[in-house]
């Protein structure tokens, strides 16, 4: 398996485990429920009131000794919440686009004693990914007027106040097997509205909104609000929408209830790709239907040829020329049938308390 070290470097608890969390028929002992067998400098203290977890440093630790005693980690749901609490000294750093939005990153940026800091390199992307079993976006053209009609530029720097870059290919280049040349998209109303007029998709009676057989342009776009404050982003890709007559309905919800829905009758999602070492090749082995991890990611087996074989063969294969082969395959076929439509790069940022933190780096 082609991604076999990179899935041992995932800074995930059952990446390498110790011995010791196994009983001897190698099932897992219930202690791995309550505790991590881990191998580095801090270790958990084992106390906590729901929301505070507090690490101290591990006596057996084989390497040198970290230099603070101990640190805590409060889970605090909330983005503005979080972000009173860095400001009122209740917490000392926030780290992660997830964690703290572009606003209060920006905010945090002008205010006297508070340092910040971003990520030269992109960690992840935003996408639109459609139902492609479903109509309307069963229709290739009707996925590629979406694609033309979305303004990254505007999502970058409006949305997202420039902490974010345009897209323009579904995974980075600077990401292994992904410098590939696939079709892109550039902001286009016309071409957008010439494709939705080919699929015959008009607007008979001047509402804004465009029918086809009786049945209006009219849609539901998914989206989570467990990661990041994407209200605003799903609000202006409605409005770009209505721009070519499709009515956009919104639905955020919480992480568990999203996944319901896409496990389900949706139509289209705002959705990202994992970061760090989980792209792209644990986004590329989620392409899978058949593990049912992400059925937004599935549907681009739908639309290529042999699909499900191709990422079964990339998770099995030993030849790393076959490897890209088949990533030049997934990638190209997935811009040309606009399956899953790169908004932007995103780039992970923090914010701290500079009494408290010298600095902090990615």
């Amino acid at each position: 398996y082609y991604g076999l070290l990179n899935d041992l470097a995932l800074a995930m608890p059952m990446g390498i485990v110790s011995p010791n969390a196994f009983n001897e028929d190698l099932s897992t002992k219930d202690e791995l429920l309550t505790q991590t067998f881990g191998t580095g400098p801090y270790m958990y203290a084992g106390d906590t009131d729901g929301t505070t977890y507090t690490f101290v440093r591990n006596p057996h630790y084989y390497g040198e000794a970290p230099d603070a005693d101990e640190f805590k980690i409060k889970v605090i749901t909330d983005m503005d919440a979080a972000a009173l609490a860095l400001r009122s000294g209740e917490i000392d750093l926030i780290t992660g686009s997830s964690r703290l939005s572009a606003d209060g990153y920006m905010e945090f940026s002008d205010a006297e004693g508070f340092g910040t800091v971003i990520d030269d390199n992109a960690s992840s992307t935003r996408f639109i990914g459609f139902n492609v079993n479903k109509a309307p976006f069963s229709d290739a053209n009707v996925r590629q007027a979406v694609a033309y009609a979305m303004d990254k530029d505007t999502l970058a720097e409006s949305v997202f106040s420039g902490l974010e870059t345009a897209a323009d290919a579904f995974f980075s280049r600077d990401l292994p097997y992904c410098d590939v040349d696939t079709k892109t998209y550039d902001y286009n109303i016309e071409t957008a509205r010439t494709l939705l007029e080919q699929s015959g998709w008009v607007d008979s009676d001047g509402d804004g909104i465009r029918e086809k057989d009786g049945v209006t342009l009219s849609v539901t776009l998914d989206y989570t609000t467990d990661f990041g404050a994407l209200d605003n982003a799903a609000l202006t890709i409605k409005q770009q929408l209505s721009k070519i007559g499709m009515d956009v309905t919104l639905r955020g919800s919480n992480n568990l209830t999203w996944y319901s829905y896409i496990f389900g009758d949706y139509d289209f999602s705002l959705h990202q790709t994992y970061g760090g070492f989980n792209d792209p090749y644990v986004i590329m082995t989620n392409m899978n239907p058949d593990l049912m991890s992400d059925p937004v990611l599935s549907q681009i087996t739908y639309v290529v040829d042999d699909g499900k074989d191709l990422i079964l063969e990339l998770d099995t294969t030993g030849d790393f020329d076959r490897v890209q082969e088949i990533y030049n395959e997934i990638l190209t076929a997935n811009a040309d049938q606009a399956v899953l439509v790169p908004l932007t790069y995103m780039n992970q940022y923090a914010a701290f308390n500079t009494k408290k933190v010298a600095s902090f780096s990615f």
